[in-house]
């Protein structure tokens, strides 16, 4: 009789509960959720609403991904964006320095996204979730991707996001039948040298997937190296990366009037390609980046001529 006295309290208390709204929380809505990412543990604990993007690859990431209403600062996007997001970043403020980011974290930011070093850049709080968009592969890139889909509770349109990237891949790389890989140089030129990108870089996965072969592959990342070793090497091709506001025929121009450099055989025979760095790095535009890589390396595949530089 206890035990079913006991019975009958248990089942009255449950159903008071139930009456009063008080029987434990609603639906897990996913919250927080925690990322490998560069090494570090980022945990988010509600959906962003406020995000500053670093770089142009990561403003077009979220536009791509139908999250632009959630951008208030692109920092250093420069004026590259493509035009397809251009429309839907307009009016977002640009910014241009620390202390403009900074302002933008104490009014309000709840998340930061781009290709940096966080420890470097003394914007970070431990209660700011700051994700790295920063891979060394397409394969690495697909799951930031996905991460992001995620974390802003967007999973199918960011799978649709990367079926159309691997479709337009797939398109290049199909014309790809029966050739020589073409001995390529990834060059970035600074005032202290000529540095090239290693066969571990982002950059050097773009230029196999393209037909190339890095002729600096036995470096595990980007390198200073001396100019004479580049032409030692000969490249038959020559990819340089350009920066900011810098204008293709200036890094032209520095390349021929380089004393050593002028000598490659890929520059007297202008077998040369200008791109701005971002359009090298991992993002929405990978896909274009290797469709220029190939069509440069193997014109006569695509029966169209280089594209200029």
């Amino acid at each position: 009789m206890r035990t079913f006295a006991l019975v009958k309290i248990i089942g009255l208390c449950l159903i008071l509960a139930l009456g009063l709204g008080i029987a434990g929380p609603g639906p897990w809505d996913g919250y927080p959720m925690s990322f490998e990412n560069k090494g570090r543990v980022v945990t988010v604990n509600s959906q962003p609403k406020k995000v500053l993007t670093y770089g142009v690859p990561a403003a077009e990431i979220m536009a791509a991904l139908g999250l632009s209403q959630f951008v208030v600062g692109q920092a250093y996007a420069g004026e590259g964006l493509l035009p397809e997001f251009e429309e839907a970043l307009k009016g977002v403020p640009k910014i241009y320095a620390a202390s403009q980011a900074r302002r933008k974290i104490t009014q309000g930011a709840d998340f930061i996204i781009g290709r940096f070093k966080p420890d470097a850049l003394e914007l970070t709080w431990d209660w700011l979730p700051v994700y790295v968009l920063e891979t060394k592969s397409l394969e690495e890139f697909y799951q930031q991707v996905r991460d992001l889909g995620r974390i802003f509770r967007i999973e199918t349109q960011a799978e649709k996001v990367l079926t159309k990237l691997n479709e337009s891949l797939a398109r290049t790389t199909g014309v790809l039948k029966n050739y020589e890989p073409v001995k390529a140089l990834v060059l970035d030129q600074r005032e202290d040298g000529s540095y090239v990108a290693g066969g571990m870089d982002f950059e050097s996965r773009l230029v196999n997937l393209a037909g190339g072969n890095n002729i600096f592959a036995d470096q595990p990342g980007w390198s200073k190296v001396p100019a004479e070793e580049i032409l030692a090497r000969q490249p038959e091709a020559v990819v340089i990366l350009a920066y900011g506001s810098v204008q293709p025929e200036l890094r032209l121009a520095d390349l021929k009037a380089d004393p050593i450099l002028s000598n490659l055989d890929a520059v007297a025979h202008d077998k040369i390609l200008v791109l701005p760095f971002y359009t090298m790095e991992s993002g929405i535009r990978s896909a274009l980046a290797v469709d220029a890589l190939a069509r440069f390396f193997h014109p006569s595949l695509f029966n169209a001529p280089d594209p200029g530089p």
